[in-house]
């Protein structure tokens, strides 16, 4: 029963890694080098259960669904990181509208994207918050999205302009 809960603890661990991984928008060579010290660390697990014969069928067990678990999180985590990115593609000019619609009312710019009253901002994500970055400059703003290769920015004169 023991063995089942770390198995099981081993399992939902993984899933959390797998997601928070592929909900970065870092480069993917840092994924890969991520998950190779995961794969060494559950190799050196098989090697010390192979050596007690009463737990090889759960160390295999866990050297297959552990693995598993964490290609589904980062399947999963992948889609919401990509999701967030295509948001910000699509609907960061409506953020400046809407800021735009503030300073007029206001005469000023929100110390926090929320003020704005808007349903949601765009960009956000599960586990590591939004990807839309927001600076409030006192008579302007600037807004910044962006993953490992390029980075978008835009501010109260300028729409979303791209750099790398």
């Amino acid at each position: 029963m023991q063995i089942r809960l770390s198995i099981l603890a081993l399992c939902a661990g993984s899933l959390f890694l797998g997601i928070w991984h592929g909900e970065d928008l870092c480069d993917p060579f840092v994924v890969v080098l991520d998950l190779g010290g995961g794969a060494i660390w559950l190799a050196a697990l098989l090697l010390v259960a192979w050596r007690k014969p009463a737990f090889r069928k759960q160390a295999i067990a866990c050297a297959i669904v552990v693995p598993a678990v964490m290609a589904v999180g980062l399947f999963v985590g992948d889609r919401v990181g990509r999701r967030a990115w295509n948001e910000c593609v699509l609907e960061g000019e409506l953020v400046r509208t809407a800021l735009s619609e503030f300073y007029r009312e206001t005469g000023g710019y929100p110390e926090e994207l929320p003020s704005l009253g808007l349903r949601r901002i765009p960009g956000g994500r599960f586990l590591r918050g939004g990807i839309l970055d927001y600076d409030s400059t006192g008579e302007g703003y600037s807004l910044r999205y962006g993953d490992w290769l390029v980075s978008f920015v835009a501010t109260e004169s300028t729409p979303f302009t791209g750099f790398k």
